[in-house]
């Protein structure tokens, strides 16, 4: 299987087929935001880009877009609440 059908079929197992891309009409708002990655995250993005012969791009919205259905499944990050003191001036 070619690394872009691989690509293909793990995105439509995440979306039951049911959440294709599709460009944005005219008439819809799209709000372009940044994501800053430390030096050793982008060359894994690049690497991983580079097996799945996809954009860095496209390899962004994928892991949004599987994040925000995990999460509206109810998984959610595991979290740990700290409590630290400060020194008041």
């Amino acid at each position: 299987m070619a690394k872009k059908d691989k690509l293909n079929a793990a995105y439509d197992f995440i979306t039951e087929g049911k959440d294709k891309i599709k460009p944005p009409k005219s008439k819809d708002k799209v709000n372009p935001v940044g994501v800053a990655l430390s030096k050793e995250e982008l060359a894994r993005l690049d690497v991983i880009a580079g097996e799945l012969d996809q954009s860095r791009h496209a390899i962004l919205q994928y892991a949004i877009k599987d994040f925000l259905k995990r999460y509206d499944r109810g998984e959610r990050p595991k979290t740990k609440t700290e409590t630290i003191t400060i020194l008041d001036a």
